[in-house]
């Protein structure tokens, strides 16, 4: 959401060109695909639920940081393939942590369940974005959103520590 949105319209408002801004999300792209194939080797390093929670606020983080880097070309580029690894090896590990959380019988419904939750995030986090630029600015609901974005990742270590470390 953030990315195809106002990622865009904010580097757009802070100078960048066209051809920048679609190289940047270019380069996010690629270096998905270089964390996709780091994604299991990287799972066998860091437990899978920890990776997952990681990679996504590496995410976060490297988005929610825009306003900060705007000006600075190597840093936006920087983040950009830091957010791309990060989203490149979350997804595999996320698929990898649901397959072996639930019996294959309801495995369909699960990937289902996981992209509606997708969807509606993509939703959601652009309206809320909206809403908080409307009142303070668009930098701002960078900060306001990502951090909520982090409590988020915070509030679910502990449960997803004990459901993860039960003994089965």
């Amino acid at each position: 959401g953030n990315q195809a949105s106002f990622y865009i319209v904010y580097l757009g408002d802070s100078g960048l060109s066209g051809t920048v801004i679609g190289a940047l999300v270019g380069l996010s792209e690629f270096a998905g695909v270089i964390g996709s194939l780091m994604a299991a080797s990287t799972e066998r390093l860091v437990r899978p639920h920890f990776l997952l929670i990681g990679c996504i606020a590496v995410s976060i983080v490297a988005i929610a940081v825009t306003p900060l880097i705007a000006q600075f070309l190597t840093l936006l580029m920087a983040a950009a393939v830091l957010r791309g690894v990060a989203q490149g090896v979350s997804q595999p590990v996320m698929y990898s942590l649901l397959f072996r959380a639930v019996p294959p019988d309801v495995q369909g419904a699960t990937v289902g369940l996981r992209n509606t939750v997708t969807r509606l995030a993509s939703i959601v986090t652009p309206t809320a974005m909206g809403i908080a630029a409307g009142i303070w600015s668009l930098g701002a609901s960078f900060y306001l959103i990502g951090f909520l974005l982090l409590l988020g990742c915070a509030a679910i270590v502990i449960p997803a520590r004990r459901i993860f470390d039960a003994p089965r």
